[in-house]
Order: C-alpha cells, then sequence, then structure tokens
C-alpha cells in the first residue's frame, strides 16, 4: 500500500488525517477515494448510498495492519 510521503489527496478522509503523511510508522492509512465515488455513483438510493459507502471503507479498512491495530 502506501508508503512514507505517499499522496494523501486520493484519500476519502484528506486533510483530515494529514499528519500520517510524514510518518514513517504508518504505511497503509489510505482509504482510496476514487474507486468509492465511483460505486457511490450506481448507488440506486440514499439507503443503498450508505451501504456502498460503509462497505467499501470497511473493506478497505479490514486489509489495513494501521486500521486493524485501532
Amino acid at each position: 500500500m502506501a508508503q512514507p510521503n505517499k499522496d494523501c489527496a486520493i484519500c476519502v478522509y484528506d486533510s483530515v488525517c494529514s499528519g500520517r503523511r510524514n510518518n514513517p510508522l504508518i504505511k497503509d492509512c489510505c482509504v482510496p477515494e476514487a474507486p468509492l465515488r465511483e460505486k457511490q455513483r450506481l448507488a440506486r438510493d440514499t439507503d443503498d448510498f450508505a451501504y456502498v459507502t460503509n462497505k467499501y471503507v470497511a473493506s478497505i479498512k479490514a486489509q489495513s495492519e494501521y486500521w486493524s491495530k485501532q
């Protein structure tokens, strides 16, 4: 996944966790935004939008060493 000095601008949490960008101990905190936006565009209604969003974020976090330690 991401490395130190990673491009945090592609993350769903852009600018919320900017301190993580320069922390060499954090390798994989990024939750890429572009795939999420594509999935959200296909949502049928607000319930589906929320479901798709939560499922995507949870799936990325489940694969992340950073988020699984939280």
